[in-house]
């Protein structure tokens, strides 16, 4: 859905769109229309067939709250029709330091979060994942890498600019012989996407 922005008196009666009251963020409540309804099908139908595939499938409430201190990464992207979806992926590589010989079944499993700020400056939570590393007796001493994947779609963002956040959490305390649980490398990316396309 596009908009033209100019003032409602040059309007007149070329401008016809059933579903607009000349507010581009903004639809008539209520409108019955074969466009509208449509447009909602197919958008509610791209929503579905995401959810379905999505990985991880999207949480009802945060196992962890959101924390300043564990952001590793933001993005942000400018949604300019408020029916536009925001499509998002991460990867976080994590590492898992071993002080000696393990002396037992050690899992450590930390939780990566996607983020959306909200307006009065708190946060959403739009995706999460548990991830986990089994180490055995007797795992040497040394480091061990993770790598963790998050895609996700914000299926209701702010109609303009929509900042996120990515968060890793590592699990508290530590277990034995766990010196420390530490995101190194990371990728996080946003993109648009118009399902009117």
């Amino acid at each position: 859905m596009s908009y033209d922005f100019f003032d409602n008196r040059d309007r007149g009666s070329r401008y016809s769109d059933p579903c607009s009251d000349y507010d581009p963020c903004a639809r008539k409540r209520g409108c019955r229309s074969s466009k509208c309804g449509k447009k909602d099908k197919k958008r509610n139908l791209l929503l579905s067939d995401f959810n379905f595939s999505q990985d991880p499938p999207v949480p009802v409430t945060p196992t962890v709250p959101f924390s300043l201190a564990n952001v590793i990464a933001d993005t942000s992207i400018c949604a300019d029709g408020c029916d536009d979806l925001v499509a998002l992926a991460a990867t976080v590589e994590w590492t898992v330091t071993v002080a000696d010989d393990l002396a037992a079944l050690t899992i450590i499993q930390p939780t990566i979060q996607i983020w959306r700020r909200g307006s009065n400056g708190g946060r959403v939570l739009i995706t999460e994942k548990t991830d986990s590393i089994v180490l055995p007796i007797g795992t040497p001493a040394g480091t061990y890498t993770v790598t963790t994947s998050l895609i996700a779609i914000d299926p209701d963002p702010q109609c303009g600019e929509n900042e996120y956040d990515l968060t890793f959490t590592a699990p508290t305390p530590l277990p034995a012989l766990i010196t420390s649980v530490t995101a190194t490398e990371h990728t996080f990316t946003a993109a648009v996407i118009d399902y009117d396309d």
